[in-house]
């Protein structure tokens, strides 16, 4: 999506005539494999999907979302509802500048970024129509510098394994809290450990904890509401191994709780956090993917195991 920049300096154009005009591309960054073409396309509307069944029409996406173009004082049909051509070569070509952030491991030049994969940034700065060179031949003073820095596929190793590791920890509750065979079988991996600490049951296998979920004391729980609420992990990376700290809250339905009612929100009494507890994450990636190796869990009640355990996430930090 782009905008032409206004100026102070606005007249009507006459018909015939050619100009000259600047379009400023909105910051956007993608990525293109090894093989993969840019196309562009250059409308005088906004793109129109067919609308959905939706009643709220202002939020119907048109290729810039909910913003249109259609006030009769910003776009009066007088002036916008004529014919525009777009002069493509010969002396009035046009043209598309696109930076290019090379990889720290090749020399300037080269156009190769992730595995093959050409890497574009648009939008960068104003300016960004201006043609100072044709697309396959970018100079190297346009390109972002990139060699004092991390390689730029390391960093990307490094966010995609992160997010990986948020999804299958975040999958935790949902496995717990529906007690699905598959969905345990998923996550773990064959030898996985866990454990719960003193006075309760834990599991030594993947087939252990499919029947712990499964068990007649899990279902009760379930059955009376019970509900994981967990935080959002600290996760430290070490190449195809990783360690995760967090902490989950086990909140049930308040039976014995008084009932009130929320504004557009129905009646309920209440809920009660039945307990907090610190959880270390072992990870393992294998065959590409990343799996749960081992959860050890013990409650914040002030004691010392819970807080020795909180404490080795502290220093995550240590020495950065």
């Amino acid at each position: 999506m782009g905008r032409v920049p206004r100026t102070t300096n606005q007249s009507p154009s006459e018909p015939g005539q050619v100009y000259r005009v600047e379009v400023e591309i909105w910051p956007t960054c993608i990525v293109l494999p090894a093989g993969y073409r840019l196309g562009l396309q250059i409308g005088g509307h906004d793109f129109e999907r067919e609308p959905p069944d939706d009643p709220n029409e202002a939020w119907i996406s048109r290729g810039s979302g909910p913003w249109l173009h259609t006030h009769p004082e910003d776009r009066p049909s007088p002036v916008f509802s004529g014919h525009t051509t777009i002069h493509t070569g010969g002396d009035t070509a046009s043209s598309l500048l696109l930076p290019v952030i090379p990889p720290a491991s090749r020399e300037p030049g080269t156009n190769i970024g992730l595995n093959g994969a050409l890497i574009l940034i648009a939008g960068v700065g104003r300016g960004i129509g201006r043609a100072r060179a044709p697309i396959h031949q970018i100079s190297t003073r346009e390109r972002l510098p990139m060699n004092d820095i991390k390689p730029l596929e390391d960093r990307l190793r490094v966010i995609e394994d992160r997010l990986a590791i948020y999804n299958l920890l975040a999958s935790h509750p949902l496995s717990a809290d529906t007690g699905e065979p598959d969905f345990i079988e998923s996550i773990y991996t064959e030898d996985f450990v866990f454990d719960r600490g003193g006075g309760l049951s834990g599991a030594r296998g993947r087939d252990k904890m499919v029947d712990l979920v499964e068990s007649d004391a899990h279902r009760t729980a379930i059955a009376g509401g019970l509900a994981h609420f967990g935080s959002l992990p600290l996760v430290e990376l070490d190449g195809d191994t990783a360690v995760a700290m967090s902490y989950i809250a086990l909140i049930t339905p308040d039976e014995k709780g008084e009932e009130r009612e929320l504004a557009n929100h129905g009646t309920s009494t209440g809920f009660r956090v039945h307990r907090i507890v610190a959880n270390r994450w072992s990870l393992v990636r294998e065959d590409g993917r990343w799996s749960i190796a081992s959860r050890t869990v013990l409650p914040m009640d002030g004691s010392g195991p819970a807080l020795e355990m909180a404490r080795q996430a502290a220093t995550y930090y240590a020495g950065r």
